[in-house]
């Protein structure tokens, strides 16, 4: 008696449960009829006779454009430049360094704290390699450590310009590249300069750390001039000289 009693108790509950589950499949299914009934009555009517085609909505007269095709993209995606576009993709520069002037102002170039953060964790110190004894983050290695700060100031009193610079790779090339009114022309002359500035940092650090080799601050000063000039020349074949405040000229020399 109690055990024919439990066993019909549990199959009780087994038909509850069964229930419950018929019930939310039914549910689901539900929902699933009526998202086919709705997308059936988007397609149109279908008639006997009649040839069936594809129609591009955007522009149902013409139909598919790449003209189009790229307005339906541009509005309804929206699209946010990146922060100092024009010094990324200068016009001067070889490709090479817009994609690194990306990087660096994205904060995606490999510096120790970044691999770090990517769990590949360094056999040697995670410290800057300028003996500042700080961790070594995009914006100390280009503009904070001791080397490089005294780099930029090299080429600012090169430049004829004086003044602090920020610790910020990103307020840096903003204050550099208009720290005065100039024409657009100028402003593209300085944002090579300080792209240059920026490539010689990073290829000193990695010299320092890949092939243990080390150059002097004067020979740092000498390849931003240089990489920079040869930029500019490339670009304009008559090119030897700037304009900069006061309607004065600095020559590459």
């Amino acid at each position: 008696m109690g055990k024919g009693y439990c066993f019909g108790r549990i199959a009780g509950w087994r038909a509850v449960l069964c229930l419950f589950v018929l019930i939310d499949f039914l549910r689901w299914l539900s929902i699933k009829i009526s998202r086919w009934l709705i997308c059936i009555s988007e397609v149109g009517t279908l008639g006997v006779g009649v040839m069936d085609k594809w129609m591009w909505c955007p522009d149902p007269s013409i139909g598919y454009s790449v003209r189009s095709a790229y307005h339906l993209l541009t509005h309804l995606i929206p699209v946010t430049l990146a922060a100092h576009n024009d010094v990324i993709w200068n016009k001067v520069v070889p490709l090479k360094l817009s994609l690194f002037a990306w990087r660096l102002l994205n904060n995606r170039l490999p510096s120790k704290e970044n691999l770090n953060r990517r769990g590949m964790h360094l056999e040697d110190s995670e410290l800057c390699l300028g003996g500042c004894g700080v961790a070594e983050t995009i914006d100390h290695l280009v503009v904070g450590c001791d080397m490089s700060s005294s780099l930029w100031i090299k080429i600012l009193n090169w430049l004829g310009i004086f003044g602090p610079l920020p610790n910020v790779v990103t307020d840096h090339v903003s204050q550099f590249c208009n720290i005065f009114p100039i024409g657009k022309v100028s402003q593209i002359e300085f944002q090579v300069i300080w792209l240059a500035c920026c490539w010689s940092i990073w290829k000193k650090r990695n010299n320092r750390l890949l092939a243990y080799k080390e150059l002097s601050l004067e020979t740092l000063v000498e390849n931003v001039k240089i990489t920079s000039w040869r930029w500019l020349k490339t670009h304009k074949h008559d090119f030897d000289m700037i304009s900069t405040r006061g309607g004065l000229f600095l020559k590459f020399v």
